[in-house]
């Protein structure tokens, strides 16, 4: 019903036999629908992009009457899918075979929505109460997802009150972690519900 925007989406498509007679070269066709990338490691192995990449085909195979087959078709939607957006896919069934009823050679649309991940986000920092003059002072920054989904792109951003006397040690801090004029950045990280990141920071 839902998927997370960048995430995969999968869908169960089945081809079914109603007979009277074997059913020949039977392809199941699934137009790509907008914002979506065929993902090949997600879905059965008889599933292909089609010459112009506009839809994926599981293709050439027999159904005898009663028979059917079912297939995984995966997609990935696009990191700037516009959240809340609506995903609507179909998929059609054709063969060699006479058809007597072809009305039904076309499913059911499924309609899933685009969510952009939620994520509760926190830190907590603790350094030393005092410091020797000419020494290091180090922090120690904790950033947890409290969830309930995924966090992107998270950024640590340490401000001390004043930079006054301090200088950013790189060598003896987080290798992630980086001066930006006043401030310290540790950025760019991924982080599942649930799951904590740990920095040092040395001035």
């Amino acid at each position: 019903s839902s998927v997370l925007r960048g995430d995969v989406v999968t869908y169960t498509v089945t081809a079914v036999n109603a007979g009277p007679v074997t059913a020949t070269n039977v392809v199941v066709t699934d137009v790509i629908p907008a914002g979506l990338t065929f993902n090949a490691a997600g879905s059965s192995a008889g599933c292909v992009l089609n010459g112009n990449q506009t839809s994926v085909l599981c293709n050439n195979f027999t159904l005898t009457a009663g028979q059917s087959r079912s297939f995984t078709i995966a997609f990935t939607v696009s990191s700037s899918a516009t959240c809340g957006t609506t995903i609507r896919n179909a998929a059609d069934v054709s063969s060699s075979s006479v058809d007597p009823m072809s009305s039904n050679n076309h499913s059911n649309e499924v309609s899933t929505s685009v969510t952009c991940p939620q994520a509760d986000v926190m830190i907590v920092k603790s350094g030393p109460q005092g410091v020797i003059r000419g020494g290091n002072v180090l922090y120690t920054l904790t950033v947890t997802n409290l969830g309930p989904q995924r966090s992107d792109n998270v950024v640590v951003v340490d401000r001390p009150e004043s930079m006054t006397g301090l200088t950013f040690n790189a060598s003896q801090s987080d290798a992630d972690c980086v001066l930006n004029g006043s401030e310290v950045l540790c950025n760019n990280i991924s982080l599942q519900s649930g799951q904590s990141r740990t920095y040092n920071i040395v001035f």
